[in-house]
């Protein structure tokens, strides 16, 4: 029988299509209040797999938007409160289910530090969407799966409209390609699928690994991991992972996003040294065993690069006797404060 995530994995390109139909208009409203409140800085407030979608709009906001980009701790702004001026920010809040108790009161404290606020959700009705003056809502439709799928590649795919109406233009030939993309992906072959888990069923620990702009879909790839297979993976810049970390990363199975652009020969030549040193590899990108992001610019291939680790993660709680929809310990909403 398939689980409601390996459905919720095949629904994305459709998803994505939809959303990217839906956020024109309150992406290009969001857009023209920024430009003209002449806004120079962007906040992002989130946790778990939308603390993924935040670092994305991280660096695609700050690389192609000019605009300076942070990440918020939200207990700063929801226990400490810093005296902070925020009127020349926008705080964006994002969160799938938009019923975080910290994210929704850490967007009230920026609006009443003078930031304009937008959020980044899947639902109109939630008390993100209503707490905000620009709510941007995916259209991933009800995900039933305790793990993310839809909902982070719809989020992402909205960072990258909001990217391109804040100046960004040339992603549109590949946002209008992107559920085609998506598509490509959703259809590995069951064989390459098959094979990529039974190289991980044995393993106690792994490491994903990417640059740039995919570096935020290497750590979402090792939550999907450890949350729905109890496989214990750790997501790495191949920069970071040169430091320390590659000392106990060597000989350990490692996932590897390949999403092209100025730093690809880093990624490259750190699969070539972890292959030699006795790491099984699983490689992911255009023209890689597992392909993805087949035509896409580095900025969007992350999009579809998530996908087929979303494939193998299932497919390996699977053979490890786990439910991949409903991981121990953990539900849909994780109320924090």
């Amino acid at each position: 029988m398939s689980s409601h995530m390996r459905r919720e994995i095949a629904e994305q390109p459709a998803a994505v299509a939809a959303t990217l139909a839906e956020v024109a208009a309150p992406v290009a409203a969001l857009a023209g209040a920024v430009r003209e409140r002449e806004l120079d800085r962007v906040v992002l407030v989130a946790r778990g797999t939308s603390d993924h979608v935040a670092l994305y709009a991280r660096y695609l906001l700050e690389a192609r938007c000019a605009l300076s980009a942070s990440l918020a701790a939200p207990s700063l702004y929801t226990t400490y409160r810093p005296p902070v001026d925020l009127s020349r920010a926008l705080v964006l809040g994002i969160s799938q289910s938009g019923q975080t108790p910290e994210i929704v009161a850490a967007l009230q404290f920026a609006a009443a530090r003078g930031a304009l606020t937008a959020a980044l959700t899947n639902d109109h009705g939630s008390p993100l969407a209503t707490a905000v003056e620009h709510p941007l809502v995916t259209a991933a439709g009800v995900e039933q799966s305790v793990a993310a799928t839809k909902t982070f590649t719809t989020a992402l795919a909205v960072v990258a409209e909001l990217a391109r109406a804040l100046g960004a233009g040339d992603l549109a030939p590949g946002l209008r390609a992107l559920p085609g993309v998506l598509a490509a992906a959703v259809e590995l072959s069951r064989e390459l699928v098959e094979s990529s888990a039974r190289a991980l069923i044995d393993a106690e620990a792994a490491v994903c690994i990417s640059r740039g702009y995919a570096y935020a879909v290497a750590l979402e790839a090792a939550l999907k991991l450890k949350e729905v297979t109890g496989l214990w993976a750790e997501g790495f810049s191949a920069a970071d992972l040169r430091h320390g970390p590659r000392a106990a990363a060597l000989g350990l199975p490692a996932i590897v996003l390949h999403a092209g652009g100025p730093l690809a020969g880093d990624v490259d030549g750190l699969e070539r040294e972890l292959a030699e040193a006795g790491s099984p590899i699983i490689s992911i990108g255009p023209g890689r065993p597992l392909p993805a992001a087949e035509g896409l610019c580095e900025e969007l291939a992350p999009i579809a690069l998530i996908v087929p680790v979303q494939l193998v993660a299932e497919r390996l709680a699977v053979l490890r006797g786990r439910d991949p929809d409903r991981p121990p310990g953990l539900t849909k909403i994780t109320e924090t404060h």
